[in-house]
């Protein structure tokens, strides 16, 4: 989604279809055992925007949130362990990458197993250096930090 789009745009795909998931029919629902809520009381979005699709949901935006409210910190804690076993998962399907290490951050690492190997499918398309290296046949040197 993020390389078809952008990675705001699949942030608030991803937030819409959470919100819709809490509103569908408790039967739909039975298999994890939740209620549905017919209309949130409240929608709280860690950042500055709404997302399009959740405009007619009473939101509020909060810069900072996750630093600010409890429950936005709690939901990053959660979207932080989700993305480590998603990451460990990949690791056993690419282990060449070090995605159980890295957790997909651009470090030396993981740059380096890029330059030996290549992009795998995971790999973002359109964030660098994957992009310039599909674009000229070359992995940008690492600068120093």
């Amino acid at each position: 989604r993020i390389d078809k789009n952008n990675i705001l745009e699949a942030a608030h795909e991803a937030m819409s279809l959470a919100v819709s998931g809490l509103q569908r029919s408790p039967k739909a629902r039975s298999k994890s055992g939740g209620k549905a809520v017919k209309r949130p009381a409240q929608i709280l979005v860690d950042g500055n925007l709404i997302p399009k699709m959740m405009s007619d949901l009473p939101c509020q935006t909060l810069i900072g949130g996750d630093r600010r409210c409890f429950e936005i910190a709690a939901a990053s804690v959660l979207a932080k362990v989700t993305r480590d076993r998603l990451m460990a998962k990949l690791d056993k399907r690419f282990p060449a990458y070090g995605f159980k290490a890295h957790k997909g951050y651009g470090t030396a690492s993981h740059q380096a197993a890029l330059s030996r190997h290549g992009p795998c499918p995971e790999h973002r398309r359109t964030f660098e250096p994957v992009k310039g290296f599909l674009e000229t046949g070359r992995w940008p040197k690492r600068g120093k930090r």
